[in-house]
């Protein structure tokens, strides 16, 4: 038997209804200009579930042939009104009948910023036979061919998320694709399906970016309700909708009332976790509730689609331009404790520019930037239920120069529930003109909403609003039939046409930057943390640190939450009359995926107190569990666990909370996000003032214990060159014609290559250390005439150059040390009559200098390291006579010397790595003979030392690094006739030896550096007739290795010391 789905002759009917309409709307309607440029759409057969629906406002990724009929296409439409059929012509799909194994389904397709291509989803298969169950999967495509006259090709984007929902793709700027997924946000397939906070219904964990290439993903954020419809904005933000939906779990609520769905708490993520009885502690009840010390709460329901930006790389995840309720969704809405006269339900008006209130269960959906007014953005305003995610048009100004206060929502068309229709995916042209789907039905009834087509949308001048103008296609039809499973449905007339996109090519923006304010950049500082050292600290550690500058200041249009705050014997900040709170301890949620169902797959987000055991926050006796304590300013500062939901709230001294966040926050590992106040003010505080500009104590506080913790940092000079600050090495080169350039690596693979000086300059590289400390290796030039110059880099591009030496004094720089331990390279110099004299130097800026030795002593800097372990580069001498010396410095000042070796033995330093993993120094000597041996130093003295091998072998020690990751230096040789062998060390002992190469391969080790920053010692290989080749490096096993250059090339990898 064949279930019919609505008919099709009232869809006739109401196009020609529609049609008379229109023609009176013709008298005061300005016709629009038809597009310029092709329209890239959808077609879908109509699915008319409201309820995780193909076009329901959430679960829309859902998969079943009834959530989404298969037999849509993609299509495209060109200026001069002809259509392709895409997919069709790309051997994918049917053009009718019984949709099967090979029919699709088509969704939001996103085009490159070249227009030669375009990424979009599509779910292949459906059940072919009654009653089969079977589970289909949207995934990510490509599409080329785009250009009339051309055949497009469509590819499966690889390396993406098998076995799961891959929506709503796009482009970034850097052509990694960046998609919505319902892969659980750690990646464990046993928390599959994440539920939503509404229904605990399946939704997408958050948006996501893919390399390709590669398959490396990477989460950007964690939403426990889904995110939805995300672009790249002019301004380099990803835009977005996402469901704030931070409440307590409903279900739970009726089964505490009458027991329907089962629902528990397991005890932790893990698999096979144990079942425990249902609890939950944040926010505050949905029904009202009592706080032992600040009386009756007022019950918190929330739930609003609101619009969204972070950075590309995740970071900055923020309501946009942080638009709050207040602004947004003004008019009445709860306060948080009922007996406090001073709080309000309330907004206060006159402080923001909107006048159109976002009510609660609705939203803003479908966000498109306009490409005529950057910063401007068309969204569909609708409920959540009986719309198909349908309703009117609006625009809202979101530049990034634009205060919350200012932005505005105003009326594009009219008010959806009229005789104008419903409106669909608002797509604003390059042309300035304004495209849309529309469907005539009027009211809130899905089922009437069968007719979304593809149409210009005029002005009418005597209003001012737009209207649906001569629909952009003459209709698509398809006569199709699915299984249900169970039950043979059938559909015949017009596919819905939806999810248009321009083709046009588009100006890549730049990221946006954010650096530190002066406030926290000056903490850092003070205590002497290297920013980018604790970033890549926290990178490694999968951590954030996010910081407060003042708890007591709020927002002035926040009347919701208490505003009088005062930190106990601290700071305190007053809003009006009214009772003042304290404010102890900032408690951190966690969003762990632990509550389960019985009658139901999947988990829900639910907060707990911070627990990740990585966090090395400073205890907090007495205050609550996660939580960390007000500094006496006011101020916060605490590690968080990366790439998952946090949320917060402030508590008094007993642990009773105050103030609460009200939406879930992600951060990426290495960032650090600073809010001024908590909410932050949008241009004013609670009292008038502006927001709090203070050095946050707390900050100091955490940065020094911090600091306290970590092992002496290395040497600036002793880093391998790095110049991206990525932590995998780079490599210079230098050709015979004398022109040099930088290959920035990942692993064997160049991801940028620059050629920074030309041929027959003079010019050459005499070292490479970081002299400014931002983690980046910068380059020492020398010229042929003795002049000396810096260059400070960011990758391949050079950021400021200098000459600090004039020609023809004699001096030459042999060594870059840390003297004073700022992390920022010093300078040694040696003089042709043999004087030493050290620079201790800020970037290009000489801090201060002076004369080590002088002229004629015939001592020589050979080696540098740190010795007796205070994070600060002493000095290896060595005398024309052989005697070597160790100085112990401090800066310029000299701690104490000390002679080691007598003259004439014939031995002489030649490396000084740390052997045992004491954070100290240890010297590597070579004898004439061939000799080698191994001191351990504890300052100037020798604690220990072996010989490693005796006189006559043919082996050297080439070159030092830390194979196997255990802190401990380990040793490359390389034999007279071209073996070469790794000696795996722990201290005097080599645990492991073995040679990794054979002779007469004219092979000889140019560098030994992490090539891929997996904290293991990698090897470059150059041969004599100039083949470079890479091999990373598992202790002493090859892991895997490529060639980078050929011969006869002129390059040769520098072997200048970093």
């Amino acid at each position: 038997m064949t279930a019919k789905l609505t008919s099709v002759l009232p869809i006739l009917d109401r196009l020609c209804a529609g049609c008379a309409f229109l023609a009176l709307l013709c008298i005061s309607a300005a016709s629009s200009a038809a597009p310029s440029n092709p329209i890239l759409f959808v077609t879908q057969v109509p699915s008319l579930g409201d309820f995780a629906g193909r076009a329901s406002t959430f679960a829309n990724h859902m998969t079943t042939p009834d959530q989404v009929v298969r037999g849509g296409d993609l299509m495209i439409r060109y200026p001069d009104g002809s259509l392709r059929n895409l997919t069709q012509e790309a051997g994918f799909g049917l053009t009718g009948g019984l949709q099967g194994a090979t029919s699709i389904a088509v969704r939001e397709p996103s085009v490159h910023w070249s227009a030669n291509k375009a990424v979009f989803s599509m779910l292949v298969g459906a059940p072919a036979v009654q009653y089969a169950q079977l589970t289909f999967y949207w995934q990510l495509y490509e599409v080329t061919g785009l250009g009339q006259g051309q055949t497009a090709t469509i590819t499966k984007v690889p390396n993406q998320p098998a076995g799961y929902n891959n929506v709503s793709p796009f482009y970034g700027t850097d052509d990694r694709i960046l998609f919505t997924s319902d892969r659980p946000f750690n990646g464990q397939a046993h928390l599959y399906p994440q539920a939503d906070e509404y229904e605990s219904t399946p939704t997408v964990t958050g948006i996501w970016s893919l390399n390709p290439a590669t398959g490396n993903l990477r989460l950007l954020n964690h939403t426990p309700s889904g995110a939805f419809s995300p672009s790249i904005d002019a301004f380099g933000r990803v835009i977005f909708t996402r469901w704030d939906h931070l409440q307590r779990d409903q279900q739970a609520d009726q089964d505490a009332e009458t027991p329907t769905y089962g629902s528990f708490n397991y005890a932790s993520e893990a698999p096979g976790a144990a079942h425990l009885a249902r609890s939950e502690m944040f926010p505050e009840p949905r029904a009202d509730s009592m706080s032992p010390t600040n009386g009756p709460v007022n019950g918190h329901r929330f739930n609003q689609f609101t619009p969204w930006q972070m950075n590309e790389d995740g970071t900055g995840e923020e309501t946009l331009n942080h638009i709050g309720r207040h602004e947004l969704s003004f008019g009445y809405l709860i306060k948080s404790f009922a007996n406090d006269a001073a709080l309000s339900d309330y907004s206060i008006d006159n402080l923001h520019a909107n006048n159109f209130s976002v009510g609660m269960d609705t939203g803003l959906f479908q966000l498109r930037e306009d490409p005529a007014t950057p910063g401007t953005f068309f969204s569909v305003y609708t409920r959540e239920f009986a719309t198909l995610a349908s309703g009117q048009i609006f625009k809202l100004n979101g530049s990034p120069t634009t205060n919350a206060d200012l932005m505005a929502l105003t009326a594009i068309t009219g008010t959806a529930g009229t005789t104008g229709g419903r409106y669909r995916n608002p797509l604003p042209l390059s042309n300035g003109e304004l495209v849309s789907s529309h469907t005539l039905a009027s009211g809130l009834t899905p089922n009437l909403m069968n007719d979304f087509r593809l149409k210009q949308l005029n002005k009418n001048v005597g209003t001012g609003l737009y209207e649906a103008g001569a629909t952009l296609t003459a209709g698509i039809v398809k006569s199709v039939t699915w299984w249900s499973p169970d039950e043979l449905r059938s559909f015949n007339g017009p596919l819905w046409e939806i999810e248009a996109v321009e083709v046009v090519a588009r100006t890549r923006p730049s990221r946006p930057a954010a650096p530190l304010e002066p406030s926290e950049r000056d903490v850092f500082t003070e205590v002497g943390v290297n920013e980018t050292t604790f970033r890549n600290w926290l990178t490694t550690n999968e951590l954030a640190l996010i910081i407060t500058r003042d708890h007591t200041t709020r927002d002035r249009g926040d009347k919701l939450q208490p505003f009088n705050l005062r930190v106990p014997g601290g700071v305190q900040t007053l809003g009006g009359a009214g009772k003042v709170y304290d404010v102890a301890n900032f408690q951190i949620l966690q969003g762990d995926v632990i509550r389960g169902y019985d009658n139901r797959e999947g988990r829900r987000v639910i907060a707990q107190p911070l627990h990740a055991p990585n966090v090395p926050n400073l205890p907090n006796p007495g205050g609550p569990a996660g939580s960390v304590k007000i500094a006496l300013d006011g101020s916060s500062a605490a590690f968080v666990p990366a790439r998952r939901a946090l949320a917060w709230q402030s508590t008094d001294v007993t642990g009773e909370p105050v103030v609460r966040e009200r939406v879930w926050v992600t951060f990426q590992p290495g960032e650090v996000r600073v809010c001024a106040s908590c909410h932050g003010a949008n241009q004013k505080i609670q009292s008038g003032a502006n927001s709090p500009v203070n050095k946050p104590e707390a900050l100091r506080a955490l940065l020094q214990s911090w600091k306290a913790s970590q092992p002496p940092p290395p040497s600036a000079a002793k880093r391998v060159p790095d110049f991206n600050g990525n932590g995998s090495a780079d490599l210079l080169w230098r050709n015979a014609d004398g022109r040099q350039a930088i290959y920035l690596m990942d692993g064997v693979t160049a991801t940028a290559t620059q050629e920074i000086i030309g041929a027959g300059t003079g010019w050459t590289v005499a070292r490479v250390a970081d002299f400014n400390g931002d983690g980046k290796s910068d380059l020492v030039w020398q010229h042929t005439d003795g002049r000396i110059a810096l260059y400070l880099m960011n990758g391949a591009t050079t950021t400021s150059t200098q000459q600090i030496l004039n020609a023809g004094g004699g001096w030459s720089v042999t060594q870059t040390p840390d003297l004073d331990g700022d992390g920022k390279a010093d300078l040694v110099f040696q003089n042709a009559d043999g004087t030493i004299a050290a620079w201790l130097m800020d970037g290009l800026a000489m801090k201060s200098g002076g004369t080590l030795i002088g002229a004629g002593s015939g001592w020589s800097v050979i080696r540098t390291g740190d010795f007796d372990g205070d994070g600060k580069a002493d000095l290896v001498w060595q005398h024309t006579d052989g005697r070597v010396a160790i100085w112990l410095m401090d800066g310029l000042t000299v701690k104490s010397t000390q002679q080691i070796l007598n003259a004439g033995t014939g031995w002489t330093v030649t490396h000084a790595a740390d052997f045992n993993g004491d954070g100290k120094s240890d010297l590597l000597w070579q004898n004439a003979d061939g000799s080698i041996a191994v001191w351990l130093m504890n300052g100037t003295t020798m604690a220990s030392g072996s010989g490693l091998l005796g006189a006559g072998t043919g082996w050297s020690v080439t070159r030092t690094g830390d194979f196997n990751g255990d802190g401990k230096a380990d040793l490359f040789f390389l034999h007279t006739d071209g073996r070469a062998a790794i000696y795996l060390m722990n201290g005097l002992v080599p645990t492991q030896t073995t040679q990794i190469l054979n002779a007469g391969g004219g092979w000889s080790a140019k560098r030994v550096q992490d090539m891929n920053g997996d904290g293991l010692a990698d090897i470059v290989w150059e041969n004599v007739d100039g083949r470079v080749a890479i091999w990373l490096m598992n202790g002493t096993a090859f892991v895997s290795g490529s060639g980078i250059l050929g011969t006869g090339t002129g390059w040769t990898v520098s072997g200048v010391s970093p």
